[in-house]
């Protein structure tokens, strides 16, 4: 498990994720990204959508942030899942 989490600031709705499914797809170039951003940022928010369409919850909370146009999304992947796996 890829303990990872993302959180709409507007709403203050929250949810946690495996992002494994994600690492098991992505090529070293996606992963690398996601390292520099010290696994934060935009890379982090495209991992959450992509596990979106397995998880509702994080679905809920994208869709919630999605939902304004000054939107704040937190994402964050623990990377020290990352790095024990």
């Amino acid at each position: 498990m890829i303990l990872s989490r993302v959180r709409d600031e507007r709403s203050g709705f929250e949810a946690e994720f495996d992002a494994t499914a994600w690492f098991e797809q992505a090529t070293p170039s996606e992963i690398e990204m996601l390292e520099r951003c010290d696994f934060g940022g935009n890379p982090a928010e495209d991992v959450a959508r992509f596990c979106a369409d397995e998880d509702e919850d994080v679905a809920y909370v994208l869709e919630q942030a999605d939902a304004h146009p000054d939107k704040d999304v937190t994402c964050t992947i623990d990377k020290s899942y990352v790095t024990a796996q």
